[in-house]
Parts: C-alpha cells; structure tokens; sequence
C-alpha cells in the first residue's frame, strides 16, 4: 500500500492514462461500473524529445498502477511515489492473555 506524491519520467509523442487501485482488477476501465469507489484516473499528452519529470500533484494511495499508452509513442521510466505518513502524536499500547 503506497500513499504519496507519484512522478515519472517521460518522453515522446501522445497521450497515457494512469490509474490507480486497490486490487490489479481495479485498473481495468471494464471493472469501473462494477465498482462501490469511484476510479482515479490520471490522463496527460506528452510531447517531449527528452525526458521530462511529470509531477502528479495529488496525493494517492494504491496497490497497483496501470500506465496505457492511448495514442502515439511514449517511453516512460522511473516512475516512484514521494512517499507520506499520517503524523501520530501518541504511541498506544495493549495487552494481551
């Protein structure tokens, strides 16, 4: 389970759509009318001839990520999640027989 900032690289001409799930079926658009969530997708066009950071400036929390490539010829690497924690003011405890 990430929870996080996504960013990758990439380059070339077209359009990738990103998405993001719990569970791999989750990714698939087939599965998204079947669902009680309602499905995060990301769309972006690219047209670079170098790479280029692409920042996804929402914080997402996943298992799986999907990246389709729509249109076009996109080369993506690097992908990684800027990951973040809830801050815990106090540490709780329990015991047990």
């Amino acid at each position: 389970e990430y929870v996080g900032y996504p960013s990758f690289y990439c380059k070339g001409k077209g359009k990738i759509i990103i998405t993001y799930g719990e569970r791999l079926i989750e990714t698939f658009p087939e599965n998204f009318s079947k669902a009680w969530w309602e499905p995060i997708v990301n769309e972006y066009s690219i047209d670079s001839d170098d790479f280029k950071k692409i920042s996804i400036p929402f914080r997402r929390s996943c298992k799986f990520i999907k990246i389709t490539l729509v249109d076009g010829n996109v080369w993506v690497k690097d992908f990684e999640f800027d990951s973040v924690h809830a801050k815990i003011e106090q540490e709780g405890y329990f015991n047990c027989e």
